[in-house]
C-alpha cells in the first residue's frame, strides 16, 4: 500500500524543516528560534524549501502557488514587514532554488544520492550570494556598506539540513511503504 499525496507532503515538510533546525541549532545554538535574528531563516527557508521541493517533484504546481503565496503572506507578517524587497527576494530565490534542484539535478544525481544534500547546499549558498549582489543594487548601497557573503554560509548550512532532511524523508517513505506491502 502505497502513502498518499498528503502524507508525503507532510513527510517531507516536517522532516525537511526539522532537520534544517538541527543543522542551525548545531552551528549557531538558541538563537536560531528568536523571531527578529538572523539565523531565524533555518526554520523558515527549511519549511519553505522542503515544501517547494516536494511540491514540484509530485508535479504539483498549481497547490504549489497558491500554498506558497499563503505561507509568504504569513511569513511576512509573522517576522515582519520591515524590508518588504529583501523578504519577497529571499522567499523567491529559495523556490526558484527548490525547483531547480527538484527538475534538474534530484532524479539525475541518483547514482550518488549521498552527496545530493551538498548539490542543494550548494546550489542555495550561490542563490544566496546573487540574491546579496541583487540586493546591493536595489538599495543602491556601496560595498562597504554591506558585508559580502554574509549569507552564504547561512544559504549552505540550510540547503544541507534541507537536503539531509529530502534523503531521510525518501528513505523512510521507502521503508513505510516496502513494510505495508509484506
Amino acid at each position: 500500500m502505497k502513502l498518499n499525496i498528503i502524507q508525503k507532503i507532510l513527510i517531507f515538510t516536517i522532516i525537511g524543516t526539522i532537520t534544517s533546525t538541527l543543522t542551525g541549532l548545531v552551528f549557531f545554538g538558541f538563537e536560531i528560534f528568536q523571531l527578529k535574528s538572523t539565523f531565524f531563516q533555518f526554520i523558515i527557508v527549511g519549511l519553505i524549501c522542503s515544501l517547494s521541493f516536494i511540491l514540484f517533484k509530485l508535479k504539483r504546481y498549481r497547490d504549489s502557488v497558491f500554498i506558497l503565496i499563503i505561507i509568504f503572506l504569513f511569513e511576512y507578517m509573522w517576522v515582519g514587514s520591515k524590508y518588504p524587497i529583501t523578504h519577497f527576494i529571499y522567499f523567491l530565490s529559495v523556490i526558484i532554488c527548490a525547483f531547480i534542484y527538484s527538475k534538474y539535478f534530484y532524479i539525475q544525481s541518483q547514482q550518488v544520492k549521498l552527496s545530493r544534500p551538498l548539490i542543494l547546499s550548494s546550489l542555495m549558498a550561490l542563490i544566496f550570494v546573487i540574491d546579496y549582489y541583487i540586493l546591493l543594487l536595489i538599495y543602491e548601497a556601496g560595498p562597504g556598506k554591506l558585508l559580502p557573503f554574509k549569507n552564504m554560509p547561512i544559504g549552505f548550512l540550510t540547503g544541507l539540513g534541507v537536503g539531509i532532511g529530502i534523503e531521510v524523508s525518501e528513505y523512510l517513505i521507502f521503508r513505510i511503504e516496502s513494510n505495508r506491502r509484506q
